[in-house]
């Protein structure tokens, strides 16, 4: 798989869907300095050469909304910052929160394999969104994921940075008063923040 699918999949619908990225081939990175990862149940005392794992930043600007754009916008923050939550801990509930299905099954699903897996997706989330399409609960939007890894047991990069930002269409649904996330693709690479 690649660091680009490991990153974007479980932030994309589309994880599955093959976007163009290095192989797993490429030797590991170090991490940057930042706090260390939380235990994984294993007994294993710590070894020296473990690396400390970034902190996880979700960022997202969205200008000057409107009221009734802010609460759909809300929604949205509310999604990244329950997957960005379970990416990091392995705890889903916020993100089961913020979502419905499709959406909903797709991303607890990733959390739990990468918590399975002793893999966790951390660093900085840089977004831009704006409202395309209230009635329709349309959010697009520009990552930036160069930051955003996935890391194994040891805290190692297991894939390459990505070259650049990626193109976002999330649709949220309003369920009790409150926007959720039910749909996630990406729609390429090279927008402009």
């Amino acid at each position: 798989m690649s660091g680009r699918i490991a990153r974007l999949a479980p932030l994309a619908a589309a994880l599955a869907v093959g976007i163009a990225g290095c192989s797993s081939d490429a030797a590991p990175t170090a991490l940057p300095e930042g706090p260390a990862a939380a235990p994984t149940g294993s007994t294993a005392a710590p070894t020296a050469t473990a690396a400390a794992v970034p902190a996880t930043v979700v960022r997202l600007t969205p200008g000057r909304p409107s009221p009734a754009d802010e609460a759909l916008l809300a929604g949205y923050r509310t999604f990244w910052t329950g997957l960005t939550e379970a990416y990091r801990t392995g705890r889903t509930a916020a993100l089961a929160e913020a979502t419905v299905d499709p959406a909903r099954t797709r991303f607890v699903t990733r959390a739990t394999e990468l918590a399975a897996n002793g893999r966790t997706q951390r660093g900085t989330v840089l977004g831009t969104p704006v409202v395309a399409d209230l009635a329709a609960g349309v959010v697009v939007d520009c990552m930036d994921l160069r930051e955003f890894r996935t890391y194994d047991r040891a805290g190692r990069a297991l894939f390459p940075r990505d070259p650049g930002t990626t193109r976002v269409r999330a649709t949220l649904r309003s369920v009790g008063g409150r926007w959720r996330l039910a749909g996630f693709e990406t729609e390429g690479s090279g927008c402009r923040r």
